[in-house]
């Protein structure tokens, strides 16, 4: 009876890695019907898509907008202050915004590329916001797309990182910021501080981030890793609260979402 119920639970853990497995594949797939679009290495708010350049405007739209995903950036660009790329990185790349490239005045995070509804422009997604993208030779006089300089001090002692003893806390100007669950809305953020551009599995009684080797690690009789309740972020942009000082709270984007992180100590 004994060796079934092993069988059984074996049976059960692989199948749910297999699972993990299939819905990574299937993310694979989907992306690669998606047409990659290449960024203009002297202007990225220039992309190509389909042949065609597209200029990147400053006018953005609800994310209801964006309709069929039709192509896909996922780099995170670090540019000068006259727009040209500097240096490409790929997303959750451990330590996106540290050793910046001399002269970058930027970092600005491309995700995905979108029909614009009915339109003949594209939406692309740009450090969080759904811009509008025209094609180059019809942009005219329209405004381009601001990318939010670098704060002030951002390569040195600035930085934020997370801390794996607590993975809702970051490290930040020397203090310590408690991540919490209240949500800040886009007209609620201010200047632009940086990026993590990182990932962290950690769990949610401890808070401590789960090393690699324990996240394949299968148990065949269930124990301390098969008790644990894990949770996924992706950490990405940071933004100082427009009427708020960074040294109380600061807003950053998990999952997609920002939330705020307020000083501890």
């Amino acid at each position: 009876m004994k060796k079934l119920i092993s069988i059984v639970l074996v049976a059960v853990l692989a199948a749910g890695l297999a699972g993990c497995s299939l819905l990574d594949d299937e993310i694979a797939r989907r992306k690669n019907e998606r047409e990659e679009c290449a960024l203009s290495a002297s202007d990225a708010a220039v992309f190509t898509y389909s042949g065609t350049e597209y200029l990147i405007l400053q006018q953005t739209a609800e994310q209801s907008a964006a309709t069929a995903w039709v192509g896909y950036i996922q780099k995170f660009a670090v540019v000068d202050e006259n727009r040209a790329v500097l240096e490409l990185r790929e997303p959750g790349l451990a330590g996106a915004a540290q050793s910046l490239p001399a002269g970058a005045a930027s970092v600005v995070q491309f995700f995905n590329v979108y029909q614009n509804g009915g339109q003949d422009s594209l939406l692309v997604d740009v450090n969080g916001a759904f811009h509008e993208a025209v094609p180059k030779a019809q942009a005219g006089d329209a405004a381009v797309i601001v990318f939010e300089p670098l704060a002030q001090g951002d390569s040195g002692g600035d930085t934020v990182s997370i801390r794996d003893e607590d993975c809702t806390q970051l490290n930040f100007a020397g203090g310590i910021y408690q991540i919490t669950q209240t949500p800040v809305a886009q007209e609620q953020l201010g200047a632009y501080l940086t990026v993590i551009a990182q990932s962290r599995v950690f769990d949610t009684q401890t808070k401590r981030a789960i090393p690699k080797k324990d996240l394949t690690e299968l148990e065949v009789v269930p124990g301390a890793l098969s008790q644990q309740q894990r949770v996924s972020w992706v950490y990405s942009n940071v933004y100082a609260i427009a009427g708020e000082e960074t040294q109380d709270v600061i807003a950053v984007e998990i999952n997609g979402q920002y939330l705020r992180a307020e000083h501890m100590q």
